[in-house]
């Protein structure tokens, strides 16, 4: 999957995740926690086993812990930027953005 030009997730994107979108009892619950924990099973479990093992290749545990990658995840895991991009994510964040939020 791919961003477009403008940053927003394509258009075929946002109409699967219409009905991902968050209902009023959803919205209300994020508002009042300031999180949601979304469940991403429109990708494969091994999708998401790759973005750990690649993660965990960046972790050093020799020096008591921290990570080789800063404050620049994307660069290092450049597969998180699908999880952007997933239907379930995308009808999470255009609840709370609307449906033309660009990241």
């Amino acid at each position: 999957m791919s961003v477009g030009a403008s940053g927003a997730p394509p258009r075929a994107v946002v109409e699967a995740a219409r009905s991902t979108k968050f209902n009023d009892a959803q919205l209300k619950q994020f508002l009042s926690q300031g999180y949601m924990i979304i469940p991403v099973t429109d990708l494969e479990r091994d999708f998401h086993e790759g973005i750990y093992q690649k993660a965990k290749t960046l972790y050093r545990a020799e020096d008591g812990g921290g990570v080789d990658f800063g404050n620049n995840v994307f660069p290092a895991v450049p597969d998180i930027g699908e999880i952007y991009q997933a239907p379930s994510v995308v009808g999470a964040l255009s609840s709370v953005l609307g449906d033309d939020y660009v990241m």
